[in-house]
This record gives C-alpha cells, structure tokens and sequence, in this order.
C-alpha cells in the first residue's frame, strides 16, 4: 500500500507511551442550544413544528477492516443477527455519533458515572509519586482486625496490640492455592494465596471486642463495586500438572464479605486503613492482606472541570434527549446488509485478551504537568485533586494483523469483511438547522477520514466509511395533496448537506468567539486545535505508515513499569 508516509523522508518514529487509543481534548467552554432555540424549551412532541425539519438521514456504509458486532447479552463470538439477518444494530451507530456530536458541539461532559472511585495497589514501584504515597500509608497506618456484621450492619473489631503491634509475620512455608485463613489459640494466620517466594505468613493479633468501630454504609459499596479486585475468581487456571489447577466454579478468592457470610465464628481477620474525607468523616479502606487495594481520595467526576459538570442544555442533550425531562429527537434504526453472493463472514482471531480500559493507569488517562516528558516522581494520579482527566477516548484506525508471537488465540470471532456494503436510515422529527447540521457534520467527515465501530477496536477492526444521504419530508405538502398526477405524491426532497452543515458551523465558530474560547478565531470549525487532534484520529492515511501497528500497540510490561506518559494525538503522528 501506498501513502505519504512511504519513502526515505517519512519523519522518524519516537514517542513517549504508546497506546491503541488516545485522547481529544476536553472542551474549555460549553456551547448551549439556548441561543438557536430563541430562548424556548424543546419543541412540543405532539405536532409538526413548521420551522424545524423531520425526515431521515439515509447512509451507506463499507466496512474498510473487519467488522465485529456480537450479542452482548451472552457475550456470543458470532455476528450479530437477530433472527437470522445480519444487522449493524442502530444502537451501535448511535452511541458513536453521539460521542463525536459532544466533542464537536463543545459540549458538558456528564455521560459517565461521575461517582465511580477507583483502586490502587503499587508494590515495587517506590519512585513513583503514587508509589510514594501508597508505601507512606502502608508502613505507617495499616492495621489489623476484625469484621463483623449484625443485621445489615458492619463494624471493625481492632486487634489487641501486642509488643507495639497488631500482628506479627511468622514463616510458614506451607502454600495453597487459594486465599483462606486459620484460626488457632486466639489469633489467625493468614494465607494469601500460592507463591513459589512467599515463606512467612500474617498472624493477626486475638481480637479486641472492647471496641467494636461501625463501618460506614458508603465504604462497604466501595468495596463490593471494586470489580476488579476478586477477578480471579471469574476465571480458571489453565495447564499443566499445577497443583493449583481448579475448574472456574471452585477457585475463590480474598473477598471479605463473602468470607464473612460463610465464616463459622461470625468474624473475618482483615487489615484496614483509616482515613477522614473531605467532609471531616472517619473512613475505612478495607484488605484481605497486608498490602491491600486504597480507595482514591476523589471519584472520577472530581476530576473533570466545574463548567463541564453544569446543567445547561446543551447541543448533544437538545438532539438525545434527556431521560428525565424529555425523549430523543433521533431514531437509528438497524442497518441491512447489501445483498452479494459472495461470504460476507471471516474468522478473527484474537490472540491476547481484549480488557475493558482500565483508568486505573493514571499516567495515561490524566493529564500530567510537563506532558509525555513528565518525570514518574511528580506523576499527577487521582489522588491529585488539581489533575484532570484528558478527555474523550477514541481508537486509532489500525491494519488488522495477526500476532506472530503466539501461536494459541483467546478467542475467535465471526467479522464482516472488508468491502461489504450496509444501508440504514436514521430518522428526526422537528429538528433545528443546527442540530440537523451537527449530525451530518459527524456523518460527513473530511476526506480520507472514517469511522469506528464494534469490537476489537485495539487490533485493528471496526473501521468503517458513511456516506450520508438527507432526506426532508415537507409534512404540510404531504398531508394536503395526496397524488401527483396519477402517482402518489411523497412530498420528499434531497436537499445538499452543505447548507446544514455550513450553518452548523457557522454557529459553533459565532458562539466560541462570544464565548472567549482558546479554539475562536478560525475559519473552519475542523482547523481549531480541538477538531485537529479529533481528525488526527480518525485520519486512515496513518495506517500507511510501516511501522504504524506498532507504535499504535499496547506497551510491554517492562516499558509500563516506568510509566511513560502518551502523547497527544499530534504529536503521535509528528513527533
């Protein structure tokens, strides 16, 4: 294949992090709909407004790598197809071409669980910022217990202290495959799992039932939405003669509360942390071992910028609907794929497992204050309060390739090919010109620019190109003259996209210089620093590039430990 980037002149390759994803900028104002509404609410749903447009947006779309759309509910390797036809669920385009209406509309950024916090655990990384942090806490803070429930209740027995100490480590060379732990005379010794260089074990002290501490409400459902902290036990062990080879039913794991529910003496030993919020209330970080998982200070929504966490209507929310005020304007319906006597299937093999994206690597995920030349010792984590996210997740365009490195695939999946064809419609009622306009400014890109779609988004499948096709029905015409001659009258034009998309921009670029944006000021809503790092990833062109799989790939362990920082998109492709 042949592109710009072949040739002895194609820049030379180096970046700090690499990734299969990267990230558009978070917005730094929030561009309402109040100014084109005039002022009004949400068009009334009970009639035609005679200055809005309704009709459909009819597309096609081409698969340029393999496409994989499987059926979430039982998580099926085959395509998805509802009763036997192959469809591209209008789901699926939906929540694409929502996400690219916020980033281009400048818009709040709320479609995520504002509440969620997560954990860390770093052992052996004690350069690190968060390293630092989570070995001060450690060393100076843990100490060991007991859980205990009553009614609905939790509370923490603390263990007696003992020589200056609530537990104690003792040798014990013998090892089991799964957490458990023992009494004997009083005290209990805790075995965390196998390991071929663990030799002692934990001995927490008798408890002390003078003091019975309540366990706030709050840190028990920390705990329990934690998901990935007893992930073993959703999955086997595999191979060989391994004494710890179990089936996927018996493995267990370290979880606290199921331990305490099947507990014959009604208590579990446990270490803790304790630590007040910013409300000035007593907290709890719960662990089955001593070096365990610490809640973050903060839930993700602290990080994210106080104009992005507002309540206005916005461009996105006008068009989507809300769900406790109003219902969508849209309705994607699903695409039908385009008759061919060809096999439209092709077997995928994916060969290392594909995870959910895991936040948790703050380092990527977080902006950091020098960039991807920010030393690991002042790392911004999200114990940072100051730190913010970087904003909107997107995969690179990427050639689908198999790994030459293993040879045993984890899973194979059924994927459209390349080259085949779907059509699908996607219909609006009493839409405003600039709504219609942010919808066909997402669907039409620029060209040589295209768009993602399904799984296995990470090695390569899921790109796809749209063309668009708009369709308004004159609803006054069609319901006062019904025939045209001896034909039915279908009141439908096809009007060019560019005048809705042209008055969409307009607007975009009108609001961002009222509004003192650091993106006003240009011509083109595409050329603005923001839209520029968006088009960068959706650019296929970059696929062209020799050694584009690569510097696109997920890192190797050794090169993660030193927690290198990504880069911007930019300057993925111009280092």
């Amino acid at each position: 294949m042949k592109g710009k980037y072949q040739g002895h002149h194609r820049p030379k390759f180096k970046v700090v992090a690499r990734a299969p994803y990267n990230f558009v900028p978070l917005n730094d104002v929030v561009v309402e709909a109040a100014s084109y509404l005039g002022g009004q609410k949400i068009p009334s749903f009970d009639r035609y407004h005679p200055h809005l447009f309704t009709g459909a947006i009819e597309y096609e779309l081409e698969t340029i790598t393999p496409l994989h759309i499987g059926w979430t509910q039982n998580e099926s390797s085959e395509f998805f197809a509802p009763g036997g036809r192959v469809k591209i669920p209008g789901s699926s385009l939906r929540g694409m071409v929502r996400t690219l209406v916020e980033i281009v509309s400048w818009s709040r950024f709320v479609n995520f669980d504002y509440r969620r916090r997560l954990y860390y655990r770093v052992v052996g990384d004690p350069r690190s910022s968060l390293g630092k942090k989570y070995t001060e806490q450690m060393h100076t803070c843990v100490k060991a217990g007991y859980l205990l429930k009553r009614r609905e209740s939790y509370f923490l027995v603390p263990a007696q202290e003992i020589n200056g100490g609530t537990y104690t480590r003792e040798e014990d060379y013998s090892k089991d495959c799964k957490f458990t732990f023992v009494g004997k005379d009083g005290r209990y010794r805790i075995y965390s799992g196998d390991s071929p260089r663990k030799k002692a074990v934990w001995v927490v002290n008798p408890p002390d039932y003078s003091r019975e501490i309540p366990v706030p409400e709050e840190d028990i459902h920390l705990y329990r939405s934690d998901d990935t902290r007893f992930e073993d036990k959703d999955r086997a062990d595999k191979g060989g003669n391994n004494a710890c080879t179990t089936s996927k039913r018996q493995r267990k794991d370290g979880n606290l509360l199921r331990m305490l529910e099947e507990s014959a003496d009604g208590v579990v030993p446990c270490f803790y942390l304790e630590w007040t919020d910013d409300k000035n209330k007593q907290r709890f970080a719960l662990g089955h071992t001593r070096y365990f998982r610490l809640p973050y200070q903060y839930n993700i929504g602290d990080h994210v910028p106080q104009h992005l966490r507002g309540h206005e209507l916005d461009i996105p929310e006008a068009v989507f609907g809300c769900e406790a005020e109003f219902a969508s304007r849209v309705y994607f319906e699903d695409a039908e794929i385009v008759s061919t006597d060809q096999d439209i299937f092709q077997s995928v093999q994916i060969v290392k497992r594909l995870d959910a994206p895991k936040p948790t690597s703050f380092q990527l995920y977080l902006e950091q204050p020098r960039g991807k030349n920010t030393p690991k010792a002042i790392l911004h984590h999200w114990n940072d309060r100051q730190a913010l996210i970087r904003g909107y997740k997107l995969y690179w365009h990427r050639q689908p390739q198999p790994d030459q490195e293993q040879s045993t695939p984890w899973k194979t999946v059924q994927a459209i090919r390349r080259g085949m064809k779907f059509t699908g419609r996607i219909r609006f009622v009493n839409l405003a010109d600039i709504e219609l306009g942010a919808l066909l400014f997402c669907l039409r890109l620029p060209q040589g620019c295209y768009h993602k779609l399904g799984m296995a988004k990470p090695i390569g499948l899921g790109t796809v190109r749209i063309k668009p096709i708009l369709i308004l029905t004159d609803r006054q015409h069609r319901y006062t003259t019904l025939f045209n001659a001896d034909n039915w009258l279908t009141a439908e034009v096809a009007p060019p996209l560019d005048v809705f998309i042209e008055r969409f921009e307009n607007y975009m670029l009108t609001e961002l210089t009222r509004l003192g944006s650091r993106d006003a000021g240009y011509k083109r809503l595409w050329d603005t620093p923001r839209l520029q790092e968006l088009k960068t990833m959706l650019t296929w062109d970059h696929t062209s590039r020799p050694d584009w799989n690569r510097v696109t790939s997920y890192m190797e362990l050794d090169i993660y430990r030193n927690r290198p920082v990504l880069p911007k998109p930019s300057e993925v492709v111009e280092p």
